[in-house]
């Protein structure tokens, strides 16, 4: 599993705060383990599409690479 973290400098940001604030509103990901007081995440998995939004449509983005 991956570990991403806020970098020290950046943790006194406070676009970083408003950010967190916001994700705190959201429903939690069942493949990411977030812990918003050492401002780090931990992806556990891969996403299943299931795992995603139904607003993904993946044909669009395999087009636009593809050019």
């Amino acid at each position: 599993s991956d570990v991403i973290a806020i970098r020290e400098k950046a943790k006194k940001q406070s676009r970083i705060g408003a950010a967190l604030e916001i994700a705190g509103q959201r429903e939690a990901l069942a493949w990411v383990e977030v812990d918003t007081t050492k401002m780090e995440g931990e992806f556990k998995r891969q996403p299943e599409r299931s795992d995603l939004s139904a607003e993904i449509n993946e044909q669009l983005i395999i087009e636009l690479y593809s050019k």
